[in-house]
């Protein structure tokens, strides 16, 4: 663990904040994706988000049932859940999670995209 020994403030302007080995520590856990030449930087892994969208669709009994990602991530269902306003590249990204266990299957174009959970 490195410790810094004062703040980012302190540091010169040309200093890169955060430093490499962050930035290297944070994408080998999963937690920050590029997207182009703008870096997304999770707070919560798409792992992390995945279960999460899982047990909502668990709780709620909509196995079986089809949602759009507009519905899951801005929808009046979701207003009380954690994920409720999520990014859509990080929904995305959760959202492979589940297809990739077999949970989900998502269909569509990029404008108008559904999942069905099953």
């Amino acid at each position: 663990m490195v410790t810094l020994t004062t703040p980012p403030s302190v540091y010169p302007d040309h200093y890169d904040f955060p430093p490499f080995f962050t930035r290297y520590w944070m994408a080998g856990e999963g937690m920050i994706a590029w997207d182009g030449a703008a870096a997304v930087v999770y707070w919560r892994s798409a792992e992390e988000w995945a279960e999460a969208i899982w047990q909502w669709i668990d709780a709620t009994g909509q196995k079986g049932s089809v949602l759009t990602l507009y519905e899951i991530s801005e929808g009046d269902l979701t207003v009380s859940q954690e994920f409720h306003g999520i990014d859509p590249l990080i929904l995305r990204k959760a959202l492979d999670v589940l297809v990739k266990r077999g949970s989900a299957q998502v269909f569509g174009s990029e404008d108008e995209r559904g999942v069905k959970f099953f």
